[in-house]
């Protein structure tokens, strides 16, 4: 399934000053805020007025809640019927002959998610901007408050195998089916630490192993670290390339981090569990564990 084996999606930030003013190339920022609420636990707010402020010349906005997610779904992030994210990503200037360069002001995260749904219809050149705004700021490279929208594209959807899964498949992961869970929430979430942020119940999904997303960072550059040490930490997780994966965080997000990452690695059988903690939360007959 993976198109990615052997190198990770993503592009320097010299590299895409470098290709600023290439015709084909389309460059999105996808940042939004997960605000802490009492109610919802997050409330999400999108970038976009910050992306209207300063971005990297030529980006455009994608708001990942409003834009490209599932607007007939309760749960937040999910995705559409695979023709109607085409038609809302055709419309924001991806074609199939284009390069997409996905960043965040933000967690990664927002650029995987995108990169994973894009996956999911079959479109393979799309990259994050490794080390995402922050980095682009921290060496000084341009920026601009100019919007220049893209032209519509045409966006093919295409055979892409499973990149995500319901309920059911994490059940029979849990049933012996051979799939390994993997959370990519932060340690302290992962074992259900009461001092944690949860999503309605402490823990996690029952036989989980943890992967956080942001242990696939360098701790100071903020970029993602080599194959061969997310590798190496895969396997001292106790996973295996010939055993599919699922991973899943609160929302279906962070998850991708570590799906992309594992697809870089020689997994071939890696999907995302898009609705995680916010729907599995909500059955208090679902199996979870702490500790």
């Amino acid at each position: 399934m993976s198109n990615t084996n052997g190198r990770l999606p993503a592009r320097s930030t010299a590299w895409l000053e470098d290709n600023l003013a290439d015709p084909g190339l389309r460059i999105y920022d996808c940042t939004a805020y997960l605000r802490p609420d009492p109610e919802t636990v997050f409330r999400v707010e999108s970038g976009r007025e910050e992306w209207a402020r300063a971005h990297i010349p030529g980006a455009n906005h994608v708001d990942i809640e409003k834009d490209i997610s599932d607007a007939d779904n309760p749960l937040r992030f999910t995705m559409p019927k695979r023709a109607d994210f085409a038609a809302a990503m055709g419309a924001l200037g991806v074609g199939d002959d284009t390069e997409v360069v996905l960043y965040s002001a933000t967690h990664y995260m927002w650029a995987t998610r995108v990169l994973w749904m894009l996956q999911d219809i079959g479109f393979s050149n799309a990259s994050i901007l490794d080390g995402g705004l922050p980095k682009w700021l921290r060496e000084g490279r341009p920026m601009t408050s100019e919007a220049r929208p893209y032209a519509p594209g045409k966006l093919t959807v295409r055979p892409a195998g499973t990149r995500f899964v319901g309920k059911d498949a994490v059940l029979s992961a849990i049933g012996g089916s051979g799939a390994a869970l993997v959370n990519a929430l932060p340690p302290g979430q992962f074992r259900g630490d009461p001092n944690e942020t949860n999503h309605g119940r402490l823990g996690r999904i029952a036989s989980s192993i943890n992967i956080p997303a942001n242990a696939l960072l360098d701790p100071e550059e903020g970029i993602l670290r080599q194959i061969d040490e997310i590798a190496d930490m895969a396997a001292g997780a106790g996973l295996s390339r010939d055993q599919p994966v699922i991973c899943y965080c609160g929302g279906g997000v962070s998850a991708t981090c570590v799906a992309i990452a594992l697809q870089a690695c020689g997994y071939d059988d890696v999907s995302v569990y898009d609705g995680s903690m916010n729907e599995w939360v909500q059955d208090p007959d679902l199996p979870m564990e702490i500790g």
